[in-house]
């Protein structure tokens, strides 16, 4: 190339300024795409998700129970077609269904949640640690939270927390008076587990933290008490109440032999039954893109109006210093040009 090295550098800063703006726009395009969907109808601990609930006049029903789909929103999508598939009347999640406590982290899952149709079958939620933020209550609603479907209780409540413990305690002391003698079933869903666990071959000591859990265990007839936050599956008993760790829906799994998995309950008037459902789908590249551009990054570079411009700045200094560089080899060029022309007139 005439111009020689300088030349190919001002092609090269040209170029690469060219192609970290087309790149910019194209993560705000892409990362637009996914975001915005504020409510999801069908979706969170609101009226409106209990009124699309259907009538069961004989006290049978069967729902799915899904924990922790932060990073995996594939696996969680295909569970979901299968809960529905199996005639799930609705579905609980134990938590963690936002990758960290953004706007960004719960539109993605409401994109996910809001293109599910017509396995969008009505979807209850507890907070999990994931989940931390006011705007829980504004894309899932409270975090404190009870209905009553075909004569079963779901208590729904917060314990990531002291304080939220102690608040969860008062609420779920209060459920069980109200509806005392007056349901089959008690269900309570919570994001961490009640009982001791294993994770990553540590024991992580929860029951005493949760003994407001079992102070009402001990009192009242509860059917299961139904957690995540371990990627994991376990199950135990106490005092006749089925405890059950369900958080394989789509994040990380923490022990050496754990799977991706929900479980489904069926209800009857006389008890109830829960069976493991195991997939085969894995967190894949696209969850992992997904995540990375739309929830862990965006905010750092799109967050904010005068972060784009901000963002900018380099990539145009590249392509102005570039040009400037391009414009003067040819001016040179262009004067080398000349220079024999001005002699010969000259001679």
């Amino acid at each position: 190339m005439r111009g020689g090295p300088l030349a190919w550098l001002g092609l090269l800063l040209v170029s690469t300024g060219a192609v970290l703006l087309a790149g910019l726009a194209a993560w705000w395009v892409y990362a637009r795409h996914y975001l915005g969907i504020e409510r999801v109808p069908g979706l969170g601990n609101f009226d409106e998700t209990i009124g699309r609930l259907a009538p069961k006049q004989d006290g049978c029903f069967r729902f799915a129970a899904l924990g922790d789909p932060k990073e995996g929103l594939g696996v969680y999508r295909e569970l979901m077609e299968e809960a529905a598939r199996c005639g799930a009347d609705f579905a609980v999640i134990t938590g963690d269904l936002a990758d960290g406590p953004t706007a960004e982290a719960f539109e993605l899952f409401d994109y996910a949640q809001a293109h599910l149709e017509p396995a969008g079958i009505p979807t209850f939620v507890a907070i999990g640690d994931h989940d931390e933020s006011p705007l829980f209550e504004k894309y899932c609603g409270p975090r404190n939270f009870h209905f009553v479907y075909a004569s079963s209780l779901f208590i729904f409540l917060a314990n990531n927390d002291r304080e939220e413990c102690a608040q969860s305690a008062a609420y779920l002391r209060a459920q069980m008076e109200r509806y005392a003698g007056k349901v089959a079933h008690v269900f309570i869903v919570l994001h961490r587990p009640v009982f001791d666990y294993h994770k990553h071959e540590a024991v992580r000591l929860a029951r005493q933290k949760n003994q407001f859990i079992y102070e009402v265990l001990d009192a009242y007839k509860v059917d299961a008490v139904i957690c995540g936050h371990l990627h994991d599956y376990a199950r135990d008993a106490y005092n006749g109440t089925a405890l059950i760790v369900t958080g394989g829906a789509g994040a990380k799994l923490h022990n050496e032999g754990a799977f991706h998995h929900m479980v489904l309950f069926d209800v009857t008037p006389l008890g109830f039954t829960d069976r493991v459902v195991r997939t085969s789908a894995r967190p894949g590249l696209l969850d992992g893109l997904r995540l990375a551009l739309v929830v862990r990054h965006y905010p750092a570079v799109f967050g904010r109006w005068w972060r784009p411009p901000a963002a900018a700045v380099g990539p145009t200094a590249l392509v102005v210093l570039g040009s400037c560089l391009l414009r003067r080899l040819r001016s040179r060029a262009g004067t080398a040009q000349r220079e024999p022309v001005r002699r010969v007139l000259r001679a």
